[in-house]
């Protein structure tokens, strides 16, 4: 292999960046032109599908651990350019084809998000992922929720988070609509995900440790369909109809979360604040004031009702009868581990956004109670993303509670 690559490098067919496992090969535009030309349309959409699912599979929405970003970022350049064949051809594909490459788009924008300095990169793949999303799978809802007017200020912690009735209304309908979506993609597209999906080592280590498996059962951290069902048996993994009519809705709201964070940190980079006036600058970003943007506020508040609506649907999903009877290391219900998420961010956008310390008083205890909440009762909770389990609520002792009121 090194031979060949040395060769399409000799006769300037591609260049080689980097070493080892950092190693980016890129080809020119020309190569590709003339690979493209020498392919019928049945191997070039054959080869197009496969480098979809591979780049669903190996590229990350949970890209907060360093092994996840640095595998993301070594892939970003060839997804970008991967994206780039569908351009113009979208509204002509499968409605699976699309939700993959909503998933990919949704992928590069949270790494460029999370990359540092990259904003503007993560916002343009963010929306390409939500117009997408709304253009295929929501029949122009996107519209409906342009003219929501925010109450303002919010009176609770619950209303701040939740939105006003009219959105909360509206939320309902995206979710109803993206499961019912949902349940016509198609069961293979599910199962393919889940099987071929490279997990991280958290991941791999809570497989091992619930699911009783060696490490020689889970090769290239990826699972065999005969793992797949002995991990269903546990209850790590949901039954394929139950990720299948859910996965629009757990890709929407990660699509939603993060592109309201990435719009406010492109609210606190704007260039009135990044001019040199030492001064005012400090001044602004030592403060603890740094209201969040309407449309930032709206996008947390959708995500934060789907997420709601999700949390209620997954508790009347069954689960397996794993013959235990103690709670400890049983998975006994299911719950989105994006549940805690929206609640501790939107906390964070309460209070980055209030100063009058009357109404913030009120709100902070509020916070506090709700933040206590999340961790407690939680004994036997599979903590979910896409069907799979990420985490267990484990039971936390009185003691521990009682010192942590004191």
């Amino acid at each position: 292999m090194d031979n060949f690559l040395r060769t399409l490098e000799k006769y300037s067919m591609i260049v080689i960046k980097g070493n080892d496992e950092q190693r980016v090969i890129t080809a020119h535009g020309f190569t590709f032109m003339v690979m493209k030309a020498s392919k019928t349309s049945t191997e070039r959409n054959c080869h197009l599908k496969k480098l979809l699912n591979f780049f669903m599979c190996f590229i990350d929405l949970d890209a907060r651990l360093l092994e996840v970003i640095h595998r993301n970022v070594l892939l970003l350049e060839h997804a970008e350019a991967f994206l780039a064949h569908y351009e113009g051809d979208f509204p002509s594909l499968l409605h699976e084809t699309k939700a993959k490459l909503c998933y990919i788009y949704c992928a590069v924008g949270i790494t460029y998000r999370l990359y540092g300095n990259t904003e503007l990169s993560a916002n343009t793949y963010l929306e390409k992922a939500k117009h997408a999303m709304y253009d295929t799978f929501l029949s122009g809802l996107q519209h409906q929720f342009s003219d929501i007017k925010n109450e303002d200020p919010y009176k609770t912690m619950n209303d701040y988070l939740n939105g006003s009735e009219v959105l909360q209304g509206r939320g309902k309908d995206m979710f109803t609509l993206l499961v019912e979506k949902g349940k016509d993609l198609p069961r293979e597209f599910v199962n393919t995900f889940i099987e071929n999906k490279y997990r991280n080592s958290r991941i791999i280590d809570l497989f091992k440790e619930y699911g009783n498996l060696c490490t020689n059962e889970l090769q290239n951290n990826q699972l065999t369909n005969e793992i797949v069902n002995t991990l269903r048996g546990k209850n790590l993994i949901m039954e394929s109809e139950y990720i299948t009519e859910t996965f629009l809705v757990e890709l929407m709201i990660r699509i939603l979360y993060n592109s309201s964070k990435n719009k406010w940190l492109m609210e606190i980079s704007k260039d009135s604040f990044s001019k040199p006036e030492t001064g005012k600058l400090r001044s602004r970003l030592s403060s603890t004031f740094f209201p969040v943007t309407t449309e930032s506020l709206m996008e947390h508040q959708i995500a934060h009702c789907l997420t709601q609506l999700l949390q209620q649907h997954l508790s009347s999903f069954h689960t397996r009868n794993t013959g235990k009877t103690s709670t400890t290391d049983t998975v006994r219900s299911f719950c989105p581990v994006f549940s805690p998420v929206t609640h501790r961010s939107g906390v964070l956008y309460m209070l980055r956004s209030f100063s009058d310390p009357k109404l913030l008083s009120s709100l902070l205890k509020e916070a506090i109670e709700l933040l206590d909440s999340l961790d407690s009762d939680i004994e036997g909770i599979g903590f979910t993303e896409f069907g799979v389990v990420k985490r267990i609520g484990r039971f936390k002792s009185l003691s521990f509670r009682n010192d942590r009121k004191n």
